[in-house]
């Protein structure tokens, strides 16, 4: 028995052979020496997860080491980047690009990078293109810290208006405060009358001004007195201290009337956008509209195949474009009808597209043999598309333009 007390390692053997015994060992000797291995077997176990919390805590020290390591390669690798070597007026440049293709928020998002593109970002001309949504939170505040930001610039305004114009008022009175550095206006309404509320609150000093756009969605679903002749009141009077206005885009269900379009307009688009209703347009209301502006150097017009222009020109009219050098007809064979009846005789480019959905009248060659033979232009750029003429038209039309450099001939048939 001493030498079982005394021995480290119990063999559980010895205690079996003497059975007399058996049940005072197992219950004082060996169980005292499991109990040790146990508490020895303890012990070890929290050594080494001290061990392995030391070892966490060193690889953890490790790691964010490495990770600062990471944050200045990538601080130094960005020192070195195109985007930082970049002037900030380059940068700019990128910033206004970024605005007119329609990220309206540039200026906020981009001056949150870092210091150079906010350096880039506070250059006036990046806040320059301010556009109105009344549809949005809060439009007014949001003008004016965009007026505000850009300073001096000369400024592009972009107004869209929907049903919701309640602030409509207090934007224009604060827009018509910076007009003196107003370059572009472009008006974009559900509503004819909103739009006609915007033009009666312009009239003023606009010396840098050189485009505006006119969009209307709907002309007739609401009546108002104000527009009960269905017109842009005051378009030509709005901008009659507007000494460089030379570009006019219209899109709307008709065609300007007389007394509407200033006289100082060169270049002048106008885009039918009923596509739902048949509408009648004139011919000779068209021709009324162009001896109104003598300057005009471009001529497009747009009506979708639903328009019809009537014929209802006097014997021996004539207009006399002498300035227009460029003119697009896009619409159905009533439109081409104009060219009977229009002289220009230093035009450089002339588009004629047409409607493949309509049937094609015979009298689309003889009006365009009219207008060369009249007219005589130096012709350099000739597209006809979706126009079925006769190859005697093209006999014909050929000789008389010496100095054609670009003829496009394009005809997309429908399959039956």
């Amino acid at each position: 028995m001493q030498h079982v007390r005394n021995s480290s390692i119990v063999d559980i053997s010895d205690f079996l052979q003497t059975p007399n015994q058996s049940s005072r060992i197992f219950s004082d000797v060996y169980v005292d020496a499991v109990h040790q291995k146990i508490v020895e077997n303890e012990h070890a176990i929290e050594s080494l997860e001290r061990g392995i919390e030391e070892h966490a805590r060193t690889i953890r020290q490790i790691q964010y080491k490495i990770q600062q390591h990471q944050v200045e390669i990538r601080r130094y690798k960005g020192m070195i980047t195109l985007a930082k070597r970049l002037p900030p007026e380059i940068l700019a440049s990128i910033f206004e690009e970024c605005v007119k293709s329609g990220w309206t928020k540039t200026p906020l998002v981009v001056s949150h990078v870092c210091s150079s593109w906010r350096k880039a970002a506070s250059i006036p001309t990046v806040w320059s293109h301010v556009y109105v949504n009344l549809d949005t939170r809060d439009p007014y505040n949001r003008t004016r810290l965009w007026l505000e930001r850009s300073q001096d610039a000369l400024l592009y305004i972009n107004l869209d208006i929907g049903n919701e114009n309640s602030q409509l008022g207090r934007i224009m009175t604060l827009l018509a405060s910076k007009a003196r550095r107003w370059k572009e206006v472009n008006i974009k309404s559900v509503m004819l009358h909103s739009v006609n509320q915007v033009l009666q609150a312009c009239g003023l000093f606009t010396p840098y001004l050189i485009s505006i756009s006119v969009s209307i969605a709907r002309d007739f679903t609401v009546a108002n007195p104000a527009d009960a002749d269905g017109e842009l009141v005051a378009l030509c009077t709005a901008f009659s201290n507007a000494p460089l206005l030379r570009h006019l885009r219209i899109e709307r269900d008709l065609l300007p009337g007389p007394n509407i379009i200033p006289s100082s307009i060169t270049h002048l688009s106008l885009s039918i956008s009923s596509w739902l209703s048949s509408t009648r347009q004139s011919i000779a209301s068209t021709l009324r509209l162009l001896e109104e502006v003598p300057l005009l150097e471009s001529l497009s017009i747009d009506a979708p195949s639903s328009q019809m222009f009537e014929s209802d020109v006097h014997q021996g009219q004539l207009v006399d474009g002498p300035n227009l050098k460029s003119l697009i007809l896009k619409g159905s064979n009533s439109l081409f009808h104009l060219l009977a009846y229009l002289k220009a005789s230093n035009l450089l480019s002339l588009c004629l597209r047409f409607f493949l959905q309509q049937n094609q009248a015979d009298d689309t060659g003889h009006w365009v043999d009219i207008f060369l033979e009249r007219s005589k232009p130096p012709l350099a750029f000739l597209e006809i598309r979706d126009v079925s003429l006769e190859i005697s038209v093209y006999d014909r039309m050929l000789p008389l333009l010496p100095f054609l450099g670009v003829l496009t001939v394009i005809y997309m048939t429908v399959p039956c």
